[in-house]
């Protein structure tokens, strides 16, 4: 059975059945992934996914089902199964169905080039980026991972109330783990690049950075305990922000677990920082042109110049709180249910380069790496402590290393604190980014 059957044929037994509403959430896509190891490869993958999550209003409850089959049958169980999950359902947190908006804004998705590329193509790269690596020091004798993959994917959401909108996108990135020894000494450092463009990801730049930073690591050690200036470089910030982002949720304000609840038109950070959630950002990886309900989507200023302008909504947080939806609805994946999520979020770019920001710190530590964010960040309180490595900064300049280092602080703190934001904008493995930040002091434990 084709989908547009099945879904015409499971919206109209969802109707018989006695659903007010009913939709249809149907997810597909393709992924190719391989590894390799000294100089052969060492796993190859293509696989395939389609799956179909189900949703309908019954007896004035929401119920969910899924199923990755599309025949009649399944038909029939998803029916039976969101009833059974309706009645289950605690009255007072009731879901409704959106009908679709007048307009939706376009977002190109698709980089054609990129179905283009052969398997051999990508075996080549990968097989390439191994090979540069390896070249570069021989402190570096061993990767601890190096792949490359591209995916394509798509979504379409069709229910009883006429909404019916699809989107497809692809991507393509690399990644390498370089482990560099001198004598008893061992230090990794791990790179990605993600994107749209298959020939935009350098193999030179990308193995240049992960055996630099590694072999950097066994030169750096601890330096005295204290309170010092510190520049997080632009990933680092970007994995510091990803760890924190539930605090921005309605949904987790409402629950109280955000230190942010009520404080929207407060100053909650430095002039100097813009929070932005830009669903329709160019190239972005979380691009889409409508969110997990089916809402148009729109950039928004979740801060701006310092000021909390409205946290991540949903319809029913919105509903709630007596304000309009964000467009932010996450569906995590075509079984889940409708959450609270970010799409492209990112600190906004300041006005210059990260050589001109650590040129007016002037002194004080740039951290190239964090370690412990799971364990040792608290995204309820803001509070962290994270094993750390970077460089010192001294008269604006980039100096020795520095490893064996715990940095901490707080995250609502640090927003206040912050003094500068960089240009230099990046996105890691998400679509959570930052430019380098100046965040002021951090304490510092070392020797």
């Amino acid at each position: 059975m084709n989908t547009q059957a099945f879904i015409d044929q499971l919206l109209d037994l969802a109707h018989r059945a006695g659903f007010q509403a009913a939709e249809a959430y149907l997810t597909h896509g393709d992924a190719f992934e391989a590894t390799v190891h000294q100089g052969q490869i060492n796993t190859y993958d293509v696989s395939s996914r389609l799956g179909l999550g189900f949703r309908g209003l019954y007896q004035g409850r929401m119920g969910y089902a899924s199923t990755q089959v599309l025949d009649e049958q399944a038909a029939g169980q998803l029916v039976e199964g969101a009833m059974t999950n309706a009645r289950l359902m605690e009255s007072g947190e009731e879901e409704s169905l959106y009908p679709g908006g007048d307009s939706y804004p376009q977002v190109e998705g698709l980089n054609p080039a990129l179905e283009q590329v052969s398997a051999g193509t990508k075996l080549a790269k990968v097989l390439a980026l191994e090979k540069a690596a390896l070249a570069l020091d021989p402190r570096v004798d061993q990767l601890s991972d190096c792949g490359l993959f591209t995916s394509r994917g798509g979504r379409r959401m069709v229910n009883t109330l006429g909404l019916d909108v699809a989107h497809e996108s692809n991507s393509c990135g690399m990644y390498l783990s370089a482990v560099a020894r001198q004598g008893d000494k061992s230090s990794a450092a791990t790179k990605f690049r993600l994107g749209m463009d298959f020939e935009a990801l350098n193999v030179e730049e990308l193995a240049r950075e992960a055996v630099e930073e590694a072999v950097a690591g066994l030169e750096g050690g601890p330096i005295p305990s204290g309170s010092y200036p510190v520049a997080l470089r632009n990933d680092v910030a970007a994995e510091i922000l990803a760890a924190f982002t539930g605090a921005f949720s309605a949904d987790a304000a409402q629950k109280g677990l955000s230190l942010l609840k009520g404080r929207e038109g407060e100053m909650i950070a430095a002039p100097c920082l813009t929070l932005m959630d830009d669903p329709l950002l160019a190239g972005g990886l979380a691009s889409t042109p409508f969110d997990g309900e089916g809402v148009a989507h729109f950039a928004n200023a979740v801060i701006r110049e310092g000021r909390l302008n409205t946290l991540l909504h949903n319809r029913k947080t919105a509903r709630k709180q007596g304000c309009a939806t964000t467009g932010n609805a996450a569906r995590g994946s075509y079984s889940g249910s409708v959450q609270v999520g970010p799409t492209n979020f990112f600190f906004a770019p300041g006005p210059g380069d990260r050589q001109a920001l650590l040129a007016q710190m002037d002194r004080g530590l740039l951290i190239t790496q964090v370690q412990g964010l799971h364990s040792g960040a608290n995204p309820v309180t803001g509070d962290f402590s994270l094993g750390a490595r970077g460089f010192r900064v001294e008269k604006g300049k980039t100096a020795e290393p520095v490893s064996g280092i715990t940095v901490a602080g707080n995250f609502f703190h640090m927003l206040k604190s912050t003094c500068l934001a960089a240009e230099d904008l990046y996105f890691g493995t998400s679509s959570i980014g930052s430019p380098t930040l100046w965040v002021g002091e951090l304490k510092v434990a070392g020797t």
